[in-house]
């Protein structure tokens, strides 16, 4: 049985297959060690690529049952940046929900002219008082990155990711989610071209 947060980038392949745009995940792979206590991890730059002629987007999907979602804070001491979201914790075994690697990953790509950023899934959570929806909404690296160097904070919630990123909206089909990713391509293209992190012009849709 499928974790929720694997079922949500399967329900996001799925959605995509319903579309002419092109979605290749990259797939990690498993641990390997040579030699006795040594072990080493490939990792891939994100979790998968969209490819909606002219753009390659490069997503890193991130899913929580969560309010938010954390990560390493941007700290600056005596003009010198001691810590932040793209470097490597100092204590190995503080654990942050969005990785320093994915974080600098990202950030390299939109340096190469790609169109890199976190897709941030929030979970339906039902409580006694009070129920929440599924919400989904694509930040670019960029904007993400200014973020966490102007709120001070080691987490991102789903209203700032509204504020910043745009909404990937989706629907509940009996179980699980079916995403309207045309929708969103039209949305995000609009959104950054406007914000001119992406030239459209020669954009079909």
């Amino acid at each position: 049985m499928k974790s929720e947060g694997k079922q949500f980038e399967k329900d996001f392949e799925d959605s995509c297959k319903k579309t002419d745009y092109y979605l290749l995940r990259l797939i990690d792979s498993v641990k390997w060690g040579q030699g006795e206590g040594s072990k080493f991890t490939p990792s891939n730059k994100c979790d998968s690529i969209l490819f909606t002629i002219p753009f390659l987007w490069m997503l890193e999907l991130k899913s929580t049952i969560g309010t938010s979602m954390s990560f390493n804070p941007y700290v600056e001491k005596d003009g010198e940046v001691i810590s932040a979201p793209w470097i490597k914790p100092e204590n190995e075994k503080t654990k942050f929900m969005i990785k320093h690697n994915q974080v600098k990953s990202l950030m390299k790509m939109e340096s190469e002219g790609l169109t890199p950023g976190f897709i941030f899934n929030f979970r339906e959570r039902i409580l006694k008082t009070k129920s929440t929806p599924n919400q989904t909404y694509f930040v670019h690296i960029k904007d993400f990155i200014e973020y966490t160097k102007q709120s001070e904070t080691s987490s991102i919630n789903a209203q700032i990711c509204k504020d910043i990123g745009v909404e990937l909206e989706g629907y509940k089909k009996k179980v699980y989610y079916t995403y309207n990713i045309k929708e969103f391509v039209i949305k995000a293209i609009k959104f950054y071209t406007d914000k001119k992190y992406i030239n459209s012009k020669y954009h079909f849709l």
